[in-house]
């Protein structure tokens, strides 16, 4: 066979005859001794077999020649053993003594390995196959010594074949403690079985009191290790119920699989491939560090370190690509870890498209307190704070992470606006030493091909901002100090240029003696494109408060959209269930001066929309707008969708948003709605909902929306 190394086993064994020197059948080699050839029949062995290599001899793999005693009239089985000379398919083995061919007769079978216990007589011959196999090395198949049995096919010649098949069992995420893999079946695995040449050692054959749970000891593994582990079997049919445990070497079980429904045939000469057996649902990648800034900050504890860092075990889901949990992390969190959680908790991590973390699964206070992946409101909504940060070499596994937990009580409402938790993935290093809450007092965002900083606090000393095609390189950047970061250190507002092309915009915010905190936006497109300019004659409404048959009710009409002017603003009705009632009853609404007007409906399809002409047809590319002023974030659109006509009858849909307004600030442009499709000349802005949740095709649900200032580009 492969490389053969001895296992041990505590199995009664015949007692070895003596080679005394007596006449010989076998051809006497130059030193004296006596040989014979044994080859490995391998015409048969099957597909699953050639994946791991065909079996050859090993040099001083050892075998079992059985003999019978001529003057035993019941021919009892006994055995001369032979070493292998040589490594190889067909090699001689040598037998140590001299064999007394005229005291005892050979049977015309052999077996191998040598420690198997052999017995029976003359037409009912037994092997006795092991309950327990030990391997060592790499090379599993190898190591099992594979039981064989050989018939004589000349005096001095004899052909093995495997006696039993195999079972293939490939464990996945094997932990450092994984020691045995066992089967557990009601049928014969181990024990005595009638030698067949031609068939192998048939399960039906076996003794009376043969077992049924093989045992196969397999050497300390790495932890998250992927194994092959082959399990010698009996040829018949492993009834349905079986099942495999792994075992710590004390016979702990750390993962039992259901029982099988099925029955398994097992064939001689046949590896059978079974589906993969995944050890852990977690796997250890190593000791990393954790840092709560939130949850000193809630204890009033101020003065944070490096050494303020809990060391803590950070493992990933053995399938689910991107989940992480973090081992107890308050185990040893220093001062917070009694108050805040349970010492014993985990948290647990999804990283998602976009590098986004979602921190889910993890509570304070038996529940009074939760962590979420979002921000409270509209702080920093836009930029997710929840990100990987940092990634390991290979560009998938996180180095760092930042969270930005929100919590809340129930009673008292408060918000995290940044991130207040770092984990550090093992064999990277802190990047937040110290207090990181302060943020908040930055801003950074793009407006028609530019970046826009704000910094409105004495304490932050400079933001570095680089619009990067990736969150990774953007990091790498701003770590780098290279030529495409853009530092703002002045207080007030500022721009930088960006070229055309896809991005992250990512920035850093560092602050004087509380370290630095990372944010970054959604991925955006800057393109060459150039304004359409827009006239109040080409815009209309289907819904509108502000100028309402010459009767004002808020805002100042349509017109405000297109007036460059942010302080003035469209506003739709807003219509109270008392409103309503009084419609239902005297048939008209009145306005804030107590004048009455005739009701319009919202669309049920369309919502409260804005219809532009453009007089001719164009392909619009992006839509941007201002927030009205007037109500700070109350009731901003929230879904949207663009449609386009050709003949303002059929509209198609060429862009949406379903969240577009989240964390916009009274005055801000929003992120550029991306468009496509067909040049087209009129162009209908549809608001779904807003963002109180209204549904504005509905005027029972009584919602209203605004804007200030409406662009469209080319």
């Amino acid at each position: 066979m492969k490389k053969i190394i001895v296992y041990a086993m505590a199995i009664a064994s015949i007692a070895a005859v003596s080679c005394n020197k007596i006449e010989t059948q076998a051809p006497v080699t130059s030193e004296g001794k006596y040989s014979i050839t044994a080859t490995i029949d391998n015409s048969d062995t099957k597909t699953a077999y050639d994946a791991d290599g065909k079996f050859s001899w090993v040099a001083n793999d050892q075998i079992k020649v059985m003999v019978y005693s001529q003057s035993d009239a019941s021919k009892t089985a006994n055995f001369y053993r032979f070493n292998a000379d040589e490594t190889g398919t067909t090699v001689s083995f040598t037998c140590t003594g001299t064999p007394d061919w005229t005291a005892y007769a050979r049977t015309g079978y052999a077996v191998y390995p040598s420690d198997l216990a052999l017995g029976g007589t003359e037409g009912a011959y037994t092997v006795t196959l092991p309950d327990s196999y030990t391997l060592t090395g790499s090379d599993f198949l190898s190591a099992l010594k594979v039981p064989m049995i050989g018939t004589q096919v000349e005096p001095d010649k004899y052909s093995f074949k495997t006696a039993v098949g195999l079972l293939k069992v490939t464990l996945t995420n094997v932990p450092v403690a994984a020691r045995k893999l066992v089967l557990k079946t009601g049928d014969k695995l181990a024990g005595a079985f009638t030698l067949d040449a031609e068939n192998g050692l048939l399960m039906s054959t076996g003794a009376a009191d043969a077992t049924s749970v093989i045992t196969i000891n397999f050497p300390q593994q790495t932890a998250g290790s992927t194994i092959n582990v082959f399990v010698p079997v009996p040829v018949g049919t492993i009834s349905a119920g079986a099942t495999f445990e792994v075992q710590q070497s004390d016979g702990t079980v750390i993962k039992a699989t259901p029982a099988t429904a099925k029955a398994i045939t097992i064939e001689r000469n046949h590896v059978l491939p079974l589906p993969a057996i995944s050890v852990e649902d977690w796997v250890s990648l190593g000791t990393g560090m954790y840092m709560d800034d939130h949850g000193f900050y809630y204890l009033g504890i101020s003065g944070r370190s490096a050494d303020d860092y809990a060391s803590v075990t950070v493992e990933k889901h053995a399938t689910e690509a991107g989940r992480y949990r973090i081992s107890a992390p308050y185990a040893s969190c220093p001062d917070v870890d009694t108050y805040l959680a349970d010492a014993s908790a985990y948290l647990y991590i999804d990283t998602k498209d976009g590098d986004i973390v979602a921190n889910h699964a993890y509570k304070y206070n038996n529940d009074s307190k939760i962590m979420f992946d979002a921000p409270y409101w509209g702080y920093d909504a836009l930029y997710h704070n929840s990100r990987i940060i940092k990634y390991a070499s290979d560009g998938i596994t996180p180095a760092n992470i930042q969270l930005a937990p929100y919590y809340y009580d129930f009673v008292n409402a408060n918000c995290a606006q940044n991130p207040k938790i770092e984990i550090v993935f093992p064999g990277s290093t802190p990047m937040l030493a110290g207090t990181f809450n302060y943020a908040n007092g930055a801003s950074a965002t793009y407006d028609s091909g530019s970046i826009n900083v704000n910094i409105s606090n004495s304490y932050i000393t400079a933001v570095k901002v680089v619009a990067a095609a990736s969150v990774a390189a953007g990091v790498t950047a701003l770590e780098s100090d290279g030529s495409d970061i853009y530092s703002f250190t002045a207080t007030g507002s500022q721009t930088a240029t960006l070229t055309d092309g896809e991005y992250y915009l990512v920035y850093k915010v560092e602050t004087n003696g509380h370290g630095f905190t990372y944010k970054y936006s959604d991925k955006f497109t800057v393109s060459s494109k150039t304004e359409i300019p827009l006239t109040a004659a080409m815009v209309s409404v289907n819904v509108d408060a502000g100028d309402k048959d010459g009767h004002i009710y808020d805002g100042n009409g349509y017109a405000s959209l297109v007036d460059n002017d942010i302080t003035t603003f469209w506003h739709t009705p807003y219509y109270s269930a008392s409103d309503i009632e009084y419609y239902k009853t005297y048939g008209y609404f009145t306005d804030i001066t107590g004048t009455p007007y005739e009701y319009t409906d919202l669309n049920p399809t369309y919502g409260a929309y804005i219809d532009i002409d453009l007089g001719t047809s164009k392909t619009v590319t992006n839509f941007e707008y201002r927030a009205c002023l007037r109500n700070g974030s109350s009731d901003f659109p929230k879904h949207v969708i663009v449609y386009t006509s050709a003949d303002n009858s059929t509209w198609n849909k060429v862009g949406e948003s379903e969240n577009i307004c989240s964390g916009t600030a009274a005055g801000e442009w929003i992120t550029p709605i991306q468009c496509s499709g067909s040049a087209a000349r009129y162009i209908r802005f549809s608001i779904i909902s807003n963002t109180s949740d209204k549904d504005l095709r509905d005027p029972s649900a009584q919602g209203c929306t605004h804007l200030a200032e409406i662009k469209i580009y080319e």
